[in-house]
């Protein structure tokens, strides 16, 4: 019986033992949830005070990644971007009388945050700062791409044409604005809360388009989706201006971002 009792209470301890590993296996694993969460949260808003350079955007979450330990395995970039960071692995050795073994354990978390690429960067002259913020709230775009879109295209004056025949606030050619997607063709492209909303329908099509790369939907914009498709060497001069002039001005305000829960 003595034998009996001494088994028995070195199985206890032992289990005993292996239990409280697993308790302090579990609260690690814990912490390093937390961890893996702060480390995604960083990343993401990182990569949200980008949200118009798809490439940069993406750069600035692999980096805040990095110095956290971890690295990004899933990135959706858009007004609102989304991340999921992992940490780097980490060897997990069971108790023997839980079947020992070893197993890498890495823990992920994942979170998204938009950012606000106009900042206050293009003084959006009275009334067309209420059309912009409804038009872009309507179809999706940011407001601050459209809003220096205009200024580029425009400087904001409804009565403007181009050499080449754009007409308008947001410079649309008859034929584009005569197009089926537009169903305030039958307006004019001189009148300004029409112009703005097809900007914003047109720009939104381009967007998704083009898997959100703001670039390439301005191309588009300006010399058509054909030619937005080739390499940027291959774009019009006009078009290798005007993209990088209306991603400066769109991402030239105070970089604001934040996370959306």
């Amino acid at each position: 019986m003595r034998g009996q009792a001494t088994v028995a209470v070195l199985i206890a301890i032992a289990l005993g033992g292996a239990l409280a590993l697993l308790v302090a296996e579990r609260a690690r694993l814990a912490v390093e949830r937390a961890h893996a969460q702060r480390v995604a949260d960083a990343a993401a808003l990182a990569a949200a005070l980008a949200p118009l350079d798809p490439d940069g955007a993406r750069a600035a979450a692999d980096r805040a990644a990095a110095a956290g330990g971890a690295r990004v395995v899933q990135f959706m970039p858009g007004p609102s971007v989304r991340v999921v960071v992992r940490l780097r692995p980490r060897r997990l050795v069971l108790p023997a009388l839980l079947g020992g073994g070893a197993a890498g354990v890495a823990v992920t978390a994942a979170a998204e945050a938009e950012g606000d690429p106009l900042g206050g960067a293009v003084a959006v002259p009275e009334p067309y700062g209420a059309l912009v913020a409804a038009a872009a709230g309507r179809e999706g775009v940011p407001p601050g791409l459209l809003a220096a879109q205009l200024q580029i295209e425009s400087g904001f004056d409804p009565r403007a044409t181009s050499p080449a025949g754009a007409q308008g606030i947001a410079q649309f050619m008859p034929g584009t604005w005569a197009g089926v997607w537009n169903p305030w063709r039958a307006a004019s492209p001189f009148d300004a809360p029409a112009a703005i909303a097809a900007q914003a329908r047109f720009m939104a099509g381009l967007l998704r388009m083009f898997g959100g790369r703001a670039d390439l939907a301005l191309a588009a914009y300006n010399a058509g989706p054909t030619r937005a498709r080739q390499p940027a060497a291959a774009w019009p001069a006009e078009t290798r201006a005007y993209v990088p002039a209306v991603l400066a001005l769109a991402g030239a305000g105070g970089g604001r971002a934040r996370l959306v829960r």
